[in-house]
């Protein structure tokens, strides 16, 4: 399959070189591993939208439909006695790592992508037993921004805790014929992750993040298609000390550069939307970015699936009334050269689901009727989208949707700045700005219930 091409790109900052054998071995990795007494699983890769998030007690983490979130699902490991969590048909995307095992994902690369990234993170930890949902990356997210290969070549992931096994693993999947450098090197940091198989370990998952592909059609092909392998490769007889991996050094943002110059119109094309609308109350509010302390966020108990390569921002609660829209605008982070992929969505607070995301390219055109539309974009979220200018979508009840009395926010993602290979860094963005037009009877000073949930 295609998702290990995604994954191969090594971190920002590179990984220690790998030496190999001299006579290197022959056969797959898996026959290899095998002939070498290693217990070789099989894995899956699974779709984490495909569930139906509208079900009771159900959630999508604020899922974005157009870009997939992939997840590694593995079998226990040999001789684990620990549960693993969510378990189907025998395989979990929330799993356990002994020190002495590898997992393995070998594919193809995708169709030409905007944005692919993934990284392992410490998905549940317990403290005093008791079981808690960190979601924290073990280190900087793999991505594409150096792919060095095109669509359909070979490509593989290995994640390790064992600088040692890494090596061996990297060896065999050389003589299987991929270059090492096609070879991406996901490390489990022994410093920061309890690993094990034991009932005090962390269960870990690999989250993988797919955006903007060129061809949709393309990619919704790929994404169905078959082909990769996922493995679970444990030793045969583990040593007692290993070539721990180090806690990693998490990338710089920021490339000097910003979209300052871009303030002016920017602030003009709200201008435009508030006049749009000009007996009816406006207000207006900046999307804040989300931003967490990686690596210490994981004791603390809450990162989110934090990733290096993004830039998050979101607004506050909000409802939608029936004669009304919110309209976010700004600076089109891709068009000003700062991200890779930015999109903006709304999303239904109860069941972490997306109602809506856009391509908005363009979209500033239809406010600004004497032009200055360049490098920036405005979309509207709406009950009815008739007589609303340019991209409007239009958010509908129950679900997917939002009851009137049920509440949505706005949010914004940055991924990738092309100058630094991470994360935008907020400091050099121009924020994103939402002005939300209420109802035609509600004028300023009313004390509606309505006007306390701001956009």
């Amino acid at each position: 399959m295609f998702v290990a091409a995604l994954l191969a790109a090594c971190h920002r900052e590179a990984p220690a070189p790998v030496v190999l054998p001299p006579a290197l071995p022959e056969g797959t990795v898996a026959e290899i591993a095998a002939e070498r007494g290693y217990t070789v699983q099989e894995g899956a890769l699974v779709r984490l939208d495909d569930r139906d998030c509208c079900e009771e007690d159900a959630g999508c983490w604020f899922s974005n439909p157009t870009a997939p979130y992939l997840a590694y699902a593995l079998p226990p490991a040999p001789g684990q006695t620990a549960p693993d969590l969510g378990a189907i048909d025998g395989r979990s995307p929330s799993w356990h790592l002994g020190e002495h095992e590898a997992v393995v994902l070998v594919g193809t690369a995708p169709p030409a992508v905007a944005y692919w990234g993934s990284g392992t993170y410490v998905d549940v930890r317990f403290v005093l037993g008791v079981p808690t949902r960190p979601q924290g990356a073990v280190g900087p997210q793999v991505n594409g921004a150096g792919l060095g290969v095109g669509p359909g070549e070979p490509f593989a992931l290995v994640t390790t805790v064992d600088a040692a096994l890494e090596a061996e693993v990297v060896s065999w999947l050389v003589a299987d014929g991929l270059p090492a450098e096609h070879i991406g090197l996901d490390r489990v940091p022994r410093d920061l992750v309890r690993t094990g198989t034991d009932a005090d370990a962390d269960l870990l998952a690999h989250v993988i993040r797919l955006a903007g592909f060129a061809d949709p059609e393309a990619g919704s092909r790929w994404l169905g298609q078959s082909g990769a392998r996922l493995l679970r490769i444990s030793a045969p007889d583990p040593a007692d000390a290993i070539a721990a991996h180090p806690l990693a050094a998490l990338p710089d943002r920021g490339s000097g550069t910003n979209e300052f110059g871009l303030a002016v119109a920017a602030s003009a094309l709200g201008d435009a939307i508030r006049a749009r609308y000009p007996d009816r109350f406006a207000l207006e509010v900046q999307l804040q970015p989300v931003q967490v302390a990686s690596y210490a966020c994981i004791e603390q108990g809450l990162c989110a699936f934090d990733s290096s390569d993004l830039l998050y921002a979101r607004s506050l609660p909000f409802r939608l009334d029936d004669d009304e829209l919110v309209v976010v605008y700004g600076v089109d982070h891709v068009a000003s050269g700062k991200a890779a992929y930015h999109s903006v969505a709304a999303h239904e607070l109860e069941h972490l689901l997306e109602v809506g995301v856009v391509d908005w390219r363009a979209s500033a055109s239809p406010w600004l009727d004497g032009g200055g539309a360049q490098g920036l974009y405005a979309v509207a979220f709406a009950r009815h989208c008739d007589g609303v200018p340019g991209v409007c979508v239009e958010v509908p009840g129950g679900c997917p949707g939002a009851e009137l009395d049920e509440s949505l926010l706005l949010a914004s993602r940055a991924y990738l700045d092309p100058a630094t290979g991470t994360g935008p860094l907020a400091a050099e963005l121009l924020p994103d700005r939402a002005i939300k037009i209420f109802r035609e009877d509600l004028v300023p000073g009313d004390t509606a219930a309505d006007t306390g949930a701001s956009p």
